[in-house]
């Protein structure tokens, strides 16, 4: 894939020497024709101007660069695997309180996803063995960011979602034992903490690396 004007060029280049630049598609002679699906087609001017339009190569190009359907499903699929391994774990026998529960879910989250991401070294970090890994020639466009946000969105739902049904489990525990429940969450030393822009697949994948 041509990632830079030159290498695009060349490639626009050659598919007119071939003949193949304007498939029958998007060939305004065959508007008559039904085609499968969505299709856009060329003007009558541009398509008979095309080739001498390349050639001239008097035109800006934009590179949106993006996340393939299928690996951004795969992605959102891998995130809802592992809340379902954390649940069916501590469904059949859990050892460690909610605390411990819930940091090392989130702990795979981010690991998966974006690497071994900490608050001293989310600015400089090398993402390696991770997802963000596989996708390095993603750039900073609104098809990319929609993508990175959608994948942002649903991790944080599935996490704040896993700690909700682990407290109110907990709480409906502590009323059937008759126990005081304030008295109870006064005493948990461990906090839940927001991981928010510097564990973001978004700031990780385009804002950091990009800017």
């Amino acid at each position: 894939m041509p990632t830079n004007r030159k290498d695009l060029i060349r490639n626009l280049k050659q598919a007119a020497k071939n003949n193949t630049l304007m498939t029958p598609k998007h060939n305004p002679n065959n508007l008559g024709t039904a085609m499968k699906g969505f299709r856009t087609v060329l003007s009558f001017d541009l398509a008979s101007n095309l080739n001498s339009f390349i050639d001239s190569e008097d035109f800006r190009v934009y590179s949106y660069i993006r996340v393939r359907k299928s690996s951004l499903e795969k992605e959102l699929k891998k995130q809802k695997d592992v809340i379902n391994q954390i649940r069916n774990a501590i469904k059949e026998d859990k050892r460690v309180g909610n605390g411990s529960v819930i940091e090392s879910c989130i702990h795979r989250l981010i690991g998966m996803s974006i690497g071994r991401v900490d608050l001293w070294n989310y600015e400089n970090i090398d993402n390696e063995m991770c997802w963000k890994n596989g996708f390095q020639e993603i750039n900073k466009n609104k098809y990319s960011i929609k993508q990175l946000k959608e994948l942002d969105r649903s991790r944080n739902k599935l996490y704040y979602k896993l700690i909700s049904d682990l407290y109110s489990e907990e709480e409906e525990e502590e009323e059937e034992e008759e126990e005081n429940i304030e008295d109870k969450k006064l005493t948990n030393p461990r906090q839940i903490f927001n991981y928010d822009k510097p564990f973001s697949y978004y700031y990780q994948v385009v804002e950091r690396t990009k800017s």
